[in-house]
């Protein structure tokens, strides 16, 4: 079955990291595949996100060697499958007020992880491996441009689909369509009914019934805490908990906080700015340095919604789920960027063999498909239209007319906030600026058609977004 044809093997719905993996996993199978996104791709939890690939140090605590394994070897994985985007990250452990018997089990920590990683990677090509590094530092990964990861996880999964793969952001499922007490089809916006072998679910806690809670991470400017460009792993002297601060770009992200939130499946996600108050309080007692912060030096809030461990827990889940259901459904529950190709790997093979389908090579053990490395592509993007204002934008503060245009035409960006977070990168650490933004929402009028009323609209919404709940969108926050 094929997207152009009367069906696919698997619908994924959900377009985030789990569902972008999932549809590369299954297209690498050889399965044909159809990936929809209510919203744009990545626009949710996977929003949300440290930037760290980490090889599950802190499972050490509880010595639960089969998540440190699993964390390491998918480490490892992205950096060999997309060296472009997945960077070694100098990582540092705070010794401040932590006495000499914790010393002493902080340095074997550290020496049995870098043991341990040896000892799994010790088949990967040299020039992939993490490099050394002396007590209290450790290495782990660093992911430059989680969004853009994204993107290249479904670029790959089309490219590998060979035609067999679709992926849609801005559509809907409208419908399961049942046959004999299974799903067998769906009703979907612009598609009409598609027949479906059978559904990977990768919503996440965006579905009715699932108990969520809220993680937050703050970008802000200015820190030196890192010094050396580390990042630091902080103690926290009251709720014992690590804070970490990670240089990224010419900022730094501070996290992660948890806290209960009122979900209801039916209302988009919102912050409270009590909430950035009490994230701030948080913190305050860790170091001098954060204790300074106010709402004035936050660039940018990264917040998601993650499950629970339960319906009467407060606690975040620390274990991802798969939950294979009778009538043709397996629903994916993650917990974490750096896994997820695993996991959905693992879904992918759970729904195919239910259905009697032979997805192909499956196995863990073996290379991986290298992901579609999108500046080759972008950098022969020339388009020539005198029309478009492209004097307004400087290549060295924002995103060129070409790259703009690339995100709409071959990306399938549709509004300002999809070119300027998800595509660009250029609104990923702060307001880019009322100029900048004016003149890219130009481009897009022009591009799509709209109206001067849907243009200042879409700059109304752009400015709202959460993400700048403390930042003052009429000020630039570049030079």
């Amino acid at each position: 079955m094929t997207p152009g044809g009367s069906g696919v093997d698997v619908l994924i719905v959900g377009g985030g990291i789990y569902g972008a993996t999932a549809a590369y996993e299954a297209s690498r199978r050889g399965l044909s595949v159809l990936l929809v996104e209510r919203d744009d791709f990545g626009a949710a939890t996977s929003q949300n996100s440290m930037k760290i690939a980490h090889g599950g140090l802190r499972y050490l605590q509880t010595m639960d060697l089969p998540r440190i394994r699993e964390s390491i070897e998918e480490r490892q994985r992205l950096l060999q499958i997309a060296p472009h985007l997945v960077k070694p990250l100098l990582c540092r452990i705070d010794l401040e007020g932590v006495n000499r018997p914790s010393r002493l089990l902080l340095r074997a920590g550290l020496l049995l992880n870098e043991w341990i990683s040896r000892a799994i990677n010790r088949t990967a090509p040299a020039d992939s491996l993490l490099p050394k590094a002396a007590y209290p530092y450790w290495y782990d990964a660093i992911i430059i441009d989680t969004e853009r990861l994204l993107l290249s996880f479904l670029d790959t999964a089309v490219k590998l689909g060979r035609g067999r793969t679709r992926v849609m952001n801005y559509t809907i499922v409208e419908e399961f369509i049942r046959r004999r007490d299974r799903i067998a089809g769906a009703r979907i916006s612009a598609l009409g009914e598609v027949d479906v072998g059978f559904v990977l679910d990768c919503t996440g806690v965006s579905r009715r019934g699932q108990p969520a809670g809220l993680s937050m991470n703050l970008v802000v400017g200015g820190l030196s805490i890192s010094g050396g460009g580390a990042a630091v792993a902080l103690h926290h002297p009251i709720d014992h908990r690590k804070v970490f601060v990670v240089p990224w770009r010419e900022c730094s992200i501070v996290g992660t906080m948890e806290r209960a939130y009122p979900y209801d499946p039916a209302q988009p996600l919102r912050l409270d700015r009590a909430w950035i108050d009490e994230f701030l309080a948080w913190i305050r007692p860790v170091h001098p340095e954060l204790a300074r912060l106010s709402s004035a030096d936050i660039r940018l809030v990264h917040a998601g919604l993650l499950p629970r461990e339960g319906p009467h827990s407060n606690r975040l889940a620390r274990h991802y789920r798969i939950e294979d259901e009778p009538g043709g459904i397996v629903r994916v529950v993650g917990v974490k960027y750096t896994t997820a190709r695993r996991v959905s790997s693992r879904a992918v093979e759970i729904g195919a063999r239910r259905l009697g389908l032979r997805p192909g090579p499956g196995r863990e053990s073996g290379p991986l498909p290298s992901l579609v490395d999108h500046r080759l592509e972008l950098a022969a993007y020339q388009q020539a239209d005198a029309a478009l204002p492209a004097a307004v934008l400087d290549s060295r503060s924002g995103p060129s007319v070409g790259a703009v245009l690339y995100a709409v035409d071959r990306e399938q960006a549709r509004t300002l906030s999809d070119v300027l977070f998800r595509r660009t990168g250029i609104a990923t650490t702060g307001h880019p600026g009322p100029d900048l933004v004016s003149a890219v929402a130009s481009i897009l009028q022009q591009r799509f058609g709209w109206s001067e009323e849907q243009r200042r609209e879409q700059i109304e919404a752009f400015n709202r977004d959460r993400a700048y709940l403390c930042a003052d969108p009429h000020a630039s926050t570049r030079s």
